[in-house]
């Protein structure tokens, strides 16, 4: 039976960034590290000041480091997705009541409706620089006042650099 060795050797080919750090000096640190002379792995532990000695940690080959990397920024992008739903859906049930209700839309709530943002009408500009200039707005901004396009009957919609287009 073949006799085995308790000495480990290392070398951190790259110290990639430090995840975090403690009053004590130990640090959790992303690295490639060669074990044993072997092909550089990723590896996250815990290491003293030195980088003499070290907590247990775990080590992945980069197939697999690709894979964590995908699977974090995939849960990310779902949670942001489903956000980003949840924020719109928000907004349609607020514009919504407002509509019953025959109140006035707010301004945020225009310029952050995608399909209000492909056609801005006058109406809506005059609105939005009587609010800029620290005044009341002159142009009360009612769900009444737009047809099917969102402008305002009878004004300009805003095209490209002054031409206006009725």
């Amino acid at each position: 039976m073949p006799e085995k060795s308790n000495n480990i050797t290392y070398e951190i080919r790259e110290h990639i960034g430090t995840i975090s750090s403690w009053d004590s000096g130990w640090n959790r640190e992303l690295n490639l590290i060669s074990w044993n002379g072997a092909k550089p792995k990723y590896d996250i532990r815990e290491w003293d000041e030195e980088h003499e000695r070290m907590s247990k940690g775990i080590t992945l080959h980069p197939w697999e480091m690709r894979n964590l990397v995908d699977l974090y920024l995939a849960d990310n992008s779902r949670k942001a997705v489903a956000e980003g739903k949840a924020k719109e859906a928000e907004r349609r049930a607020r514009r919504a009541e407002q509509r019953r209700s025959g109140d006035e839309l707010l301004v945020d709530d225009v310029s952050q409706s995608s399909a209000e943002n492909t056609v801005l009408c006058q109406t809506c500009l005059d609105q939005v620089n009587d609010l800029n200039e620290g005044g009341q707005s002159q142009t009360p901004f009612t769900p009444e006042a737009l047809d099917e396009t969102g402008a305002s009957e009878g004004t300009p919609l805003i095209e490209d650099e002054g031409k206006a287009e009725f």
